[in-house]
């Protein structure tokens, strides 16, 4: 997994990473399964990304399914992200989201399970400089 420069790693425990971020803001990665951030991903404060579930069959067992974020996707406050999803390059996660399937690229997404609201066009935002 790859973090920003600004974030570190603060739990002992392999499986459960627990980063202090800028602005003390934490995120949550539970990551029985590879988590992959690429590069220019931001994280706002208090998100949770969450790469296991419990068979419901066997609720003894554990299921993982790996999460990747792709380049220049800035996941804002407050979202919950499961296994199994990819967030496309350069969408934009709406703060209180809950992602619970693919993402695809150029979307601003939000909602309870999240729904896309608007495809974002290549030259309406550029988020390495945060401008139009």
């Amino acid at each position: 997994m790859t973090l920003r420069h600004f974030c570190q790693i603060l739990s002992p425990l392999p499986e459960i990473f627990f980063v202090y971020a800028k602005h003390r803001c934490a995120i949550h990665f539970f990551d029985y399964a590879p988590i992959i951030i690429e590069d220019g991903v931001s994280f706002g404060y208090q998100n949770i990304v969450i790469t296991s579930t419990h068979k419901l069959s066997n609720f003894n067992e554990i299921e993982a399914r790996q999460v990747i974020i792709e380049a220049n996707a800035p996941i804002t406050c407050r979202v919950i992200i499961l296994g199994g999803v990819t967030i496309g390059a350069n969408s934009v996660i709406g703060s209180g989201s809950v992602v619970t399937r693919d993402i695809p690229p150029n979307v601003f997404a939000t909602g309870n399970p999240y729904k896309p609201i608007q495809y974002i066009l290549s030259n309406q935002y550029d988020p390495q400089t945060k401008t139009t």
